[in-house]
């Protein structure tokens, strides 16, 4: 088992920013036979921020030939694969889960050598994957060939792991000389579990030969970001800061989550009916916390009180037009919602805990999002959300900005993107006047304003964005129509926000993982310098560099929706009608090999082709390939829709599509069909 003691060790993760545990394998040693004898086994732990469970394991050995697999992973996070005979070391383990929607997390490890008899231990951990991705030339685990490893290589990584992360090892008391791709530990909380439960890695690959890689400690919201950044290929590798043990998340944090977790799906195994005490018709129920009756529903929330909830504003109910937190607990669709892969992410400065997770329905559909827990006096952590009064939020940002008219002008864009919804008073006018937004550096964005075509507040009131692009480079650069610099950008997309300068790579690769920012907000009527409130965000991964960028594909519209789009735009701005009196048919669109599946459709537009950009969106699930919008008016002088309905007015103008993914560390995706006839100046 891993020892206590002060010392060195190792962690990591893949393309997605993933928190460690484990458990261990029982018995048997490594031997120098270069092949396996009959019955050889491996006792596999696989395991990320819990067990890595449902995943399927392969291996392979020195020759190429898959010579083990198993599946799928269970509770305890540990497989055992019997090896074929004659299996020739060193050994590639590859631990595969596949999303609902086609998105894959793989973890990967190495075996110096095959059992001369009995079990060997082997660990599958981001702490491997890291292992892994040092040995790989490209710096992709992925694409490490057994040709890639000798004893003598992978000892070396090892220790150069270790060295990084020397401080949080000492500050968890672990032991040096254990050996990370063998030696077992257990899923209890404790020793060298908490410390995978304390890290943060992510690994990107950002061309053929290197991956970017950021390792962190997992810190409370007050303090300052602990974490290193290098690449791949680098001989150097820098070392952590010394870590306050103090700061770490407290003993058995993640059981405590996963067991929130369990009690959220108790309560939705129940129907509808018996969660709510409202009449439900056609599978809905209107309510208010009030209504949630099930004892297993109340134990989900702080004091086991759902009215103890507040979260952006938002507390539970259903109103009559779908709206509240947590509306999900009245509408017999979400019965059977199953949670999984609880990872805790931070302790803010109320002292609540932000932990991650994914849920999946019963029609298969996923998404990930995060849940805000307080620790009741039972020891219990249960849902209290974030209890602030307005909306808010910031996410690093990412599109393919696609001009379906002019390919030579679509680009590539990273950057951060602010979410405030656009809140409405009795009128139907925004209760906002604006709202600052104060980078980590004490830096501020454009004000977010209020408009009356937009459901959220913008940054750009020409195009309804709240998204700055900060880095920013041609798709194609060889057909580019100028230079990658903010002067063309700004001048030929001038609906959009771009950095000034440009970011490079380098700049957004230096960028911290986390960092806290500050909303203030500024209501209707007041003209002073004090806000009414301010409220602070954090990111959970920095965005990605335009090189990281282009190793992504993204879910598109299928070529006869753009083709139809081209053949139907008109004058000299490419516009399309929308189709009068009917909600949108959007669609179809394909989720390409190594893409993530679309989550929400967008489409914008103005009405009478005049006037500040609208929006309207559907979330959609991770499996559909179509949807259809409604018109939904922002606000009591909207007058894209026919009133009364959902359908669009006549004289609505579509000047771009969008589909939108998000990962499991918060990163947005987003493919814009941009209708717009884009030009330069003429020189």
């Amino acid at each position: 088992m891993f020892s206590s003691a002060s010392g060195r060790l190792v962690l990591s993760s893949m393309i997605l920013a993933l928190a460690a545990c484990g458990g261990g394998g029982g018995g048997g040693s490594l031997g120098d036979d270069p092949g396996a004898p009959a019955g050889a086994k491996l006792s596999i732990t696989a395991a990320t921020g819990a067990a890595f469970v449902d995943a399927t394991i392969t291996v392979t050995d020195s020759t190429g030939r898959r010579v083990g697999s198993g599946g799928p992973v269970g509770e305890d996070g540990v497989l055992p694969i019997t090896l074929d005979t004659g299996a020739q070391a060193p050994l590639i383990i590859t631990a595969r889960r596949t999303a609902a929607g086609g998105e894959e997390t793989v973890l990967v490890s190495v075996a110096r050598s095959v059992p001369a008899e009995g079990t060997a231990d082997v660990n599958v951990t981001p702490v491997t994957t890291l292992i892994a991705a040092l040995l790989s030339p490209s710096g992709d685990p992925q694409q490490l060939a057994p040709a890639d490893l000798t004893p003598e290589q992978i000892d070396e990584k090892v220790a150069a792991v270790q060295a990084v992360l020397q401080p949080l090892l000492a500050a968890t008391g672990q032991e040096v000389a254990d050996d990370p791709l063998s030696t077992p530990f257990e899923v209890n909380g404790t020793g060298y579990d908490r410390m995978l439960d304390s890290l943060v890695v992510q690994i990107t690959p950002a061309s053929a030969d290197r991956s970017n890689i950021v390792v962190g400690v997992k810190l409370p919201d007050s303090a300052e970001p602990n974490e290193v950044q290098f690449a791949s290929n680098e001989a150097d590798l820098p070392v952590l800061d010394p870590v306050d043990p103090q700061t770490l998340p407290a003993l058995g944090t993640i059981q405590k989550i996963n067991a929130l977790l369990q009690r959220v799906q108790d309560c939705f195994a129940l129907p509808v009916a018996q969660r709510v005490n409202t009449t439900v018709t056609d599978g809905l129920a209107q309510g208010t916390a009030a209504n949630v009756v099930a004892p297993q529903c109340k134990a989900m929330f702080a004091g086991n009180d759902p009215g103890s909830f507040r979260h952006n504003g938002t507390v539970v109910g259903r109103d009559s037009k779908g709206r509240g937190a947590w509306n999900s607990l009245f509408r017999e669709g979400a019965t059977d919602l199953k949670l999984s892969e609880g990872s805790y992410e931070y302790t803010t400065g109320a002292g609540y805990i932000v932990a991650g997770y994914k849920w999946t329905d019963r029609l298969g559909n996923e998404d990930y999002d995060a849940l805000v827990l307080h620790e009741d006096d039972d020891g219990a952590l249960r849902i209290i959300g974030n209890q602030y009064q307005y909306s808010g939020g910031v996410t690093a940002f990412h599109t393919l900005r696609q001009f379906i008219n002019k390919p030579e002008f679509s680009y590539l864009a990273t950057g951060y993107r602010v979410d405030v919804a656009n809140q409405l008073d009795e009128h139907g006018q925004s209760i906002f006047d604006r709202v600052e937004v104060i980078r980590p550096n004490g830096l501020p964005w454009p004000n977010l304003v209020p408009t009356a075509t937009s459901d959220q507040l913008v940054m750009n009131t020409a195009s309804g964005t709240a998204a700055l692009r900060v880095g920013y480079e041609f798709l194609d650069p060889a057909a580019a129509p100028g230079p990658n610099d903010w002067e063309t950008f700004q001048t030929f997309d001038p609906r959009q926000l771009f950095a000034k300068p440009r970011w490079n790579d380098a700049d957004i690769a230096g960028l911290k993982t986390t960092g806290k920012f500050t909303f203030r907000y500024f209501l209707k009527g007041n003209a002073t310098d004090e806000p009414d409130a301010v409220q602070y965000y954090r990111v959970r991964s920095r965005p990605l560099t335009i090189a990281e960028l282009r190793q992504r594909a993204f879910s598109r519209l299928a070529d006869s929706v753009v083709n139809a789009l081209v053949a139907a735009g008109q004058g000299n701005y490419g516009f399309v009608e929308a189709p009068a009196n009917v909600p949108y048919a959007f669609g179809p669109w394909e989720v390409p090999s190594g893409a993530l599946p679309a989550t929400s459709a967008t489409i914008y537009g103005r009405l009478a082709n005049t006037g500040p950009n609208g929006s309207d969106r559907i979330t959609v699930r991770s499996n559909m390939r179509s949807a259809t919008i409604p018109c939904i008016p922002a606000s009591a002088q909207d007058g894209h829709c026919v009133p009364g309905t959902q359908n669009f007015a006549s004289d609505y103008w579509l000047n771009g599509l969008q589909l939108f993914a998000k990962d499991s560390t918060g990163r947005e995706y987003t493919n814009l069909y941009a209708l717009v006839i884009p030009q330069l100046p003429q020189p």
